[in-house]
């Protein structure tokens, strides 16, 4: 009977989402197999211990994990060069997102794609769409390397921590068995596996798994680290004990009400005995405006650079030439060829080709995404066959 216990056990462990066994629609045997045949070193961790991880030797692969990662743990492996992925839509991973201040977000159409938005990445490179199946998005205050363009939210960003890298994926299931051959997922899959890779790096493959132990190199951190809970702890009884002794009265009714935000610090952080490094991760979030609009407008310049037949962005192209773009693909409307030229002019003037856009006030950049989207309507309604996928379908 134990025996048949242990057997459906193993067998219910290994066809549940994101396993690489699990050969059904939801596994990841197919990426293990892209893995094996590309000989990369990608390894299956049924229990993570923070002291065998080394930051220089290994790639830990967050794939929708099934239990609450350790942010601390996380965020000084990553100071310390570490590499991580996480692939998370609203599981035990969002906690990661949450503490950079990102909000995940639900796509609301099925299957939405999304397209690169940065030029000469390993992870963008030459690929033009990735589809995803229901997935997560978020709005960072950095271009990501792919975006939704209807929602003008991100799928994949790469940020640096510290010496680290992280690459937060918002859709685990654009590498599942069913989603792997759609669009350029499957070769979007490789390259991130050879980004994980890099430097002879090892893959820990961490999807359903526990987690346990500090990182040895961080102990002798002195100099970085918090408090440990115990040390709260300490501070909290002496400072009401010594309140007690003091002031007899309303002091107790003062210990009481204090009483509750301890037990709540006790059963928080019981789990996390061990100190934390005090650097915080990074924000990457913010809630104005300006932010979901300039994704929207890097989305949108993208499509109509591609309609185009423009390799790399508009805004970096000469003015004759854009000029010359728009007598070619816009030869119905000087107007919108004017509006249209104008509109690549100030994207260049922006400074949006040597990083973050400036000096663009709210309305000039809703009458930018305007012309792009006017632009895309003209090409759609010529082709209806190979719409731009700048606008949701109707249902």
């Amino acid at each position: 009977m134990i025996a048949l216990f242990l057997s459906l056990l193993c067998l219910t462990q290994e066809t549940g989402d994101y396993h690489p066994r699990n050969t059904d629609w939801n596994g990841l045997s197919a990426l293990w197999e892209l893995a094996g045949e590309r000989l990369l070193p990608l390894e299956r961790v049924q229990e993570l211990d923070w002291s065998r991880v080394d930051p220089s030797a290994h790639t830990l692969l967050f794939w929708s994990p099934s239990i609450w990662v350790p942010p601390g743990k996380l965020w000084a492996f990553l100071h310390q060069g570490g590499r991580v992925i996480l692939a998370e839509d609203f599981r035990n991973g969002a906690n990661l997102f949450v503490d950079m201040g990102l909000m995940l977000l639900p796509e609301k159409s099925r299957f939405p794609k999304a397209v690169p938005l940065v030029d000469g990445h390993l992870l963008t490179s030459g690929l033009g769409q990735l589809v995803s199946n229901h997935p997560a998005s978020f709005v960072p205050v950095q271009t990501p390397l792919w975006a939704f363009p209807d929602s003008a939210r991100a799928l994949v960003l790469e940020v640096a921590v510290g010496e680290g890298r992280l690459l937060l994926v918002s859709d685990p299931s654009l590498v599942i068995n069913d989603m792997l051959g759609r669009g350029d997922n499957r070769a979007f899959a490789l390259r991130m596996l050879q980004w994980a890779s890099e430097r002879d790096r090892k893959i820990w493959l961490l999807t359903d798994f526990t987690e346990r132990g500090w990182p040895s190199w961080v102990e002798a951190d002195t100099a970085g680290r918090q408090k440990s809970v115990r040390e709260h702890v300490r501070e909290v009884v002496e400072s009401v004990r010594d309140l007690l002794t003091r002031h007899e009265t309303g002091a107790r009714v003062l210990a009481i009400l204090l009483l509750g935000p301890f037990v709540y610090l006790v059963l928080w952080f019981s789990s996390q005995g061990t100190p934390q490094l005090a650097r915080k991760p990074p924000t990457l979030s913010t809630s104005t405006e300006m932010a979901r609009l300039w994704l929207r407008m890097l989305a949108l310049a993208e499509l109509v650079s591609r309609r185009m037949g423009v390799p790399g962005p508009l805004y970096t192209l000469p003015v004759r030439q854009v000029r010359a773009l728009g007598q070619d693909h816009l030869p119905d409307s000087a107007f919108l060829r004017d509006r249209f030229v104008r509109m690549v002019a100030g994207l260049a003037r922006s400074g949006l080709a040597q990083g973050t856009p400036r000096a663009v006030d709210h309305t000039q950049l809703l009458e930018w995404i305007d012309v792009a989207e006017e632009v895309l309507r003209q090409f759609d309604d010529r082709d209806e066959r190979a719409p731009s996928g700048a606008f949701e379908s109707p249902e």
